[in-house]
């Protein structure tokens, strides 16, 4: 019996020390696009944190309090939305070509959204990104940003949500695109 205790013990110690896995087991390539609603497998506090403990969107993945938003005009169906500020999710990535980075971001937000950025291994590789006004949440408009230089290899990305805006969250992502900037 003190057996199954220990094991139990172990496997409860090794959940809330940050185990995450990729999504469907298979690492996001970069360049190429993450779907926001891709994040990680695992557990809160390790794939993603979330200040309300329920997802107020759609079922799109089981026992997650991430809000995973249905969306027509999302490339994949779902987008992540009712975002606040502190939350954040993971993906874990390879890095394929180094250099630096032109993002591509479908975001929505009904009046000024907020504010995120990216780091790759707790390192920031972006400056703080803002969510424009685009006219409504069932609204998304593309917009910009460069990350920093970025080595070959393979990361844990993390999307920080910094800054909640007039609109009261940060706003609706659909995904990433990296592209790779020739110089």
């Amino acid at each position: 019996m003190h057996f199954f205790v220990v094991i139990f013990g172990l496997l409860n110690f090794a959940a809330e020390a940050g185990e995450h896995s990729p999504y469907k087991n298979a690492s996001h390539t970069i360049p190429g696009i993450i779907e926001m609603e891709h994040y990680d497998e695992g557990p809160a506090g390790s794939a993603y944190y979330d200040v309300d403990e329920r997802n107020q969107g759609a079922p799109y993945r089981k026992d997650t309090q991430v809000d995973i938003e249905k969306r027509d005009d999302a490339s994949n169906g779902h987008g992540i939305g009712w975002t606040r500020a502190g939350e954040w999710l993971v993906y874990t990535v390879t890095v394929a070509e180094p250099g630096s980075y032109k993002l591509t971001i479908p975001v929505a937000s009904n009046k000024e959204g907020g504010t995120f950025h990216l780091e790759l291994n707790d390192r920031s590789i972006t400056d703080s990104i803002k969510i424009p006004d685009t006219g409504g949440w069932q609204k998304l408009q593309k917009i910009t940003a460069m990350t920093h230089l970025i080595e070959r290899g393979s990361y844990v990305l993390k999307l920080s949500l910094d800054t909640e805006g007039p609109s009261g969250s940060i706003g609706d992502i659909d995904y990433i695109q990296f592209e790779k900037i020739d110089k």
